[in-house]
């Protein structure tokens, strides 16, 4: 992935502003020009949905959702905010993890993916219809018997079909999804980098732990000293990150899709990850 020291790209201008960059350009002008790359291709998921079915449709929305993460993250690093954007970034290298996990079976996967939302909404309706008796005294029914019921037969449905597949699940209850840890190819140097590194440096930031308050720093005032949010990996570095995850996640779309642009985005990601930072 994308190197975490801090990146002090020079302001050079470079004569082309097509990709590839050129030899003499700083990391910096390489990201920028990654990002526009990327930015191309996001155009790209602009497609008619008439020719595909539900599964192509998913996937589509879920790199489409990568989309607005990746805008976000980059807008909170332009804005000298790397806090709150390693937090979004985090969720940007969950969803490009499952996309990948999607790609070689997604009419399955997408299934189990599905399925899973729905089995969470069944337990979370016992929750709410208690919150309910809490607050007003009286039942209220999230769902109907037969909602319940079809839900629970498209569920059974999926889970049968994804044991008759070989996935590990239970064959009436429990997730119906393996946890992200086991959706990581370690083949696919791609994801392992994105769970090994990008993911579990995010966590600490994302969740209640000391590496979420590690960076503030103690800023001297007129009126006296002050605390000051900070992250431990400066914005650059932050956005970098975020343009190769990103760039993971639109390989996965593009090839569950059909859009035809997956090795371009690849190319994008493996020069934005490998090109020497500026000292």
């Amino acid at each position: 992935m994308a190197a975490f020291a801090a990146v002090q790209g020079g302001g050079m201008k470079i004569e082309r502003n097509t990709w590839p960059p050129v030899k003499s350009a700083t990391f910096r002008d390489v990201l920028v020009l990654g990002e526009r790359e990327l930015e191309s291709f996001a155009k790209r998921l602009d497609v008619s949905l008439s020719q595909m079915g539900p599964e192509k449709i998913e996937a589509l929305a879920l790199t489409n959702h990568a989309v607005d993460l990746y805008r976000a993250v980059r807008r909170e690093c332009a804005a000298d905010a790397a806090a709150p954007a390693m937090v979004i970034l985090r969720s940007l290298v969950e969803l490009a993890l499952n996309l990948r996990w999607v790609e070689p079976d997604p009419l399955l996967r997408l299934r189990m993916w599905r399925a899973d939302y729905l089995r969470n909404q069944l337990e979370d309706a016992q929750d709410l219809e208690r919150l309910a008796v809490l607050r007003k005294g009286t039942a209220v029914s999230v769902f109907t018997a037969q909602q319940v019921a079809e839900l629970e037969q498209e569920i059974l449905l999926a889970r049968a079909d994804a044991r008759a597949q070989g996935h590990k699940m239970g064959a009436t209850r429990g997730p119906m999804l393996p946890t992200l840890a086991d959706r990581i190819d370690v083949n696919d140097n791609a994801s392992w980098e994105a769970y090994r590194v990008a993911y579990a440096s995010l966590s600490g930031q994302t969740h209640v732990t000391p590496a979420a308050i590690a960076g503030y720093q103690y800023v001297a005032r007129v009126d006296g000293a002050h605390l000051r949010p900070a992250a431990p990996m400066p914005p650059l570095g932050v956005r970098s990150l975020a343009a190769t995850t990103f760039a993971m996640a639109l390989e996965a779309g593009s090839k569950i899709c059909g859009l035809g642009f997956e090795a371009k985005a690849e190319e994008v990601r493996n020069t934005v990850a490998t090109w020497p930072a500026v000292p």
